[in-house]
């Protein structure tokens, strides 16, 4: 088994989630339509359509539509944030998806943020044998939760051997240089 294999498992259940509610709107006979988004006032969004032939009526590919409803659910999905201070694609940092791409395991990985998505990457390489730092600004992992259930799993987190770095930040970011 391969990183790729291990990780790109990730990949596999986005696309069944995506299907599943894809095939559900499609159930309830619900128009979906692709494109950026923004509000008119506080019921009126206008969408300016990006949409890909099949996807819905092909004779509205371009332009955009003024949609109103009582009540407007934003639902964004999830893609990764990537500020300017790392250069990403150089020297070994990578984003939650870009990190998929890797042919081998790290020896050491600095993972910055302790929400979900960086303490499911510092669980998984862990477990794979790298050396993991978690950098965060807080002083809490996943501070949504029960307080004692945070400890607790902070506590099998250090007892696998992921180090904490709380209530730091990344000043700079420098990509190692390859040799």
């Amino acid at each position: 088994m391969t990183v790729a294999d291990f990780l790109g498992h990730e990949e596999h259940v986005k696309e069944a989630f995506h299907a599943g509610i894809t095939n559900r709107l499609k159930t309830l006979n619900a128009e979906i339509f692709r494109g950026t988004g923004s509000f008119v006032d506080a019921h009126t969004i206008r969408v300016e359509l990006n949409l890909r032939d099949g996807e819905i009526d092909t004779s509205r590919l371009e332009g955009e539509i003024h949609l109103r409803g009582e009540k407007i659910l934003i639902a964004t999905g999830s893609s990764p944030v990537r500020p300017d201070i790392f250069p990403f694609g150089q020297g070994g940092i990578y984003d939650s998806d870009t990190i998929l791409k890797l042919v081998s395991i790290p020896k050491i990985l600095a993972v910055v943020g302790a929400g979900v998505i960086g303490a499911e990457y510092a669980c998984t390489f862990s477990a794979l044998g790298a050396e993991v730092h978690i950098v965060d600004g807080r002083d809490i992992l996943l501070p949504f939760l029960d307080a004692e259930v945070s400890r607790a799993l902070m506590g099998a987190f250090q007892r696998n051997g992921i180090v904490f770095h709380w209530n730091e930040s990344v000043q700079k970011c420098i990509p190692l240089r390859i040799t």
